[in-house]
């Protein structure tokens, strides 16, 4: 089952990457509906469960499931983002640390946060971080593959939806990525 879930995001991704020509264009045919992005970002951090494990890394699930948070986003390219910012969190952390997952809501918006416990990014590194095939210093931590067009493409589809994506980390201190869309 896990393999067929991943085989289709994999099939997913890929139909997203080949959109990327088109986004840039913002010419992208989002499917904007309004979302529950607590159950969104519930299923999408359980799906990393098993790859997390296998590196002995947690990730805690700081999301209220009974407290819906409606955002008008596209379903399918938020998970796509989301599980870019988790696969980025366990590529980057060592065995036994932990990943925090979070789902903020403030007076017009709410926020996803996806914490790591990595080795952070300098304030340099972080001026390029959403240009494609921008590859940082920190390495992989067991040598997972790296392309360097994760995160341009995840700040192409939150823009896209109207959204906004942060970065915000010091270097021995761990990365927080912030996914911030207006309350639908």
């Amino acid at each position: 089952e896990l393999l067929g879930i991943s085989s289709e995001r994999m099939r997913d991704m890929i139909d997203r990457v080949l959109d990327i020509s088109a986004i840039e264009n913002m010419k992208v045919n989002l499917k904007l509906e309004k979302t529950d992005l607590s159950e969104l970002t519930y299923t999408s951090i359980h799906n990393f469960d098993v790859i997390a494990s296998q590196k002995e890394i947690s990730i805690v699930d700081n999301i209220d499931k009974s407290s819906e948070r409606y955002a008008n986003v596209d379903p399918n390219y938020l998970v796509q983002v989301i599980d870019n910012l988790l696969s980025n969190a366990i590529k980057f952390s060592d065995r036994g640390k932990q990943i925090e997952v979070s789902l903020i809501s403030e007076n017009n918006h709410h926020e996803i946060v996806v914490k790591d416990q990595g080795p952070g990014i300098s304030e340099e590194e972080q001026k390029s971080l959403f240009q494609a095939y921008t590859t940082l210093s920190s390495k992989p931590t067991e040598q997972e593959r790296s392309t360097g067009l994760g995160l341009s493409i995840a700040y192409k589809f939150v823009k896209a939806m109207g959204g906004k994506i942060e970065c915000h980390s010091k270097p021995g201190e761990g990365t927080a990525f912030n996914l911030i869309f207006d309350k639908a």
